[in-house]
């Protein structure tokens, strides 16, 4: 399994990677030793998609020591400008998942919240969605705090699919993003 995840193969890596989803979680003394190699596959901006397996990896296995240690790196790369669409979607999805489990991982710091907000902005609906999930998330412990937030997504919403500007992936029947709530 060591050998698969560290691989430069793309192939051996998602095996590994999935591997390790499927057969840990949080409560083994095995996540210590994989931990750092997730770090350092979440700051490699160069490896796109070694870095969506590490973050996707890190919110399967989750447990406190790895909410802990990766959220922060995590929130690095969602809000990193460099990283791509799909880095952001992933990466906003993970803390979603990591933020249920262990909510003291994420810290609101003026930069994350302004992040979050020039999220939903994205010309990637899929980047909109994921940020306005983690939001909503966010907004129940937070709401004081994510007020900056709120006339954006609102607008933003709006904007995009209340005003039928979505894309036909996003549309179900003649509903555009049904399961967005407001």
């Amino acid at each position: 399994m060591v050998e698969l995840v560290a691989s430069n193969v793309f192939s051996e890596k998602q095996i590994g990677y999935i591997t390790l989803g499927v057969y840990l979680n949080g409560n083994y003394d095995l996540v210590t030793m994989f931990i750092e190699h997730f770090r350092k596959e979440i700051r490699n901006q160069e490896n796109e998609p070694g870095q969506c397996l590490a973050i996707a990896a890190a919110a399967n296995i989750g447990g406190r020591e790895i909410a802990e240690a990766l959220s922060g790196p995590i929130l690095q790369a969602l809000i990193n400008p460099k990283n791509s669409d799909f880095v952001k979607k992933t990466a906003c999805l993970a803390l979603c998942r990591l933020y249920r489990e262990t909510p003291s991982v994420i810290q609101l710091e003026p930069t994350f919240i302004e992040g979050l907000n020039q999220l939903l902005f994205s010309m990637n609906y899929g980047v909109q969605l994921s940020a306005a999930s983690l939001i909503l998330i966010l907004l129940q412990r937070y709401s004081d705090k994510m007020a900056l937030v709120l006339p954006t997504s609102s607008h933003a919403a709006r904007k995009d699919f209340l005003r039928w500007n979505c894309f036909s992936d996003y549309l179900y029947g003649r509903n555009p993003a049904p399961w967005l709530i407001l």
